[in-house]
């Protein structure tokens, strides 16, 4: 559970009831020094959109190419799970969110993604939990090539990027 403290900052709350999806990740790959195994709800669920549509291939590189780029600078090593939600398909939000979890506790924190890294055994900070969550909205025009985007389009790789350091915390 994710919910604001008393004291103000956002708290994540380990209830029990989180865990990473079953299974094997539908898409891993290590990049500079980073393995990243990434669990889509949309092919697990079979929702025949978002990363289980027509575009599901070409989003999942663009993805790749974000972390692999967002590595490349960290200079940073161990692994990290992600878990994209289920698809939006309305296109009357957000593009796209993401974000980490963060301890119950007074103080500033850099999150559990960051953490993990941190940590010389790369220990989970919450154990049956993704390092890093996103939900994406593809109701809108997306460019999902590595061409730059029209006018009318949103770049995904760009916005994947964007969010992905949200997901540093």
């Amino acid at each position: 559970i994710v919910g604001v403290a008393p004291e103000g900052g956002l708290y994540y709350k380990d209830t029990g009831e989180k865990s990473l999806p079953a299974g094997s990740p539908q898409q891993a790959f290590t990049a500079s020094g980073i393995t990243f195994n990434l669990y889509y709800n949309d092919i697990i669920n079979n929702t025949g959109v978002g990363f289980a549509g027509a575009n599901g291939a070409l989003a999942m590189a663009r993805v790749q190419d974000a972390l692999t780029y967002i590595a490349s600078i960290l200079h940073e090593t161990g692994t990290l799970d992600v878990v994209a939600a289920n698809s939006q398909t309305d296109g009357s939000g957000f593009l796209a969110s993401a974000g980490t979890y963060y301890p119950v506790a007074k103080g500033v924190f850099t999150g559990s993604t960051l953490e993990r890294l941190h940590d010389p055994g790369n220990a989970k900070p919450f154990a049956r939990t993704e390092e890093i969550f996103m939900t994406v909205d593809f109701g809108f025009p997306w460019n999902f090539s590595t061409e730059p985007a029209a006018m009318t389009e949103a770049d995904f790789q760009s916005v994947m990027t964007h969010e992905f350091t949200h997901g540093l915390g």
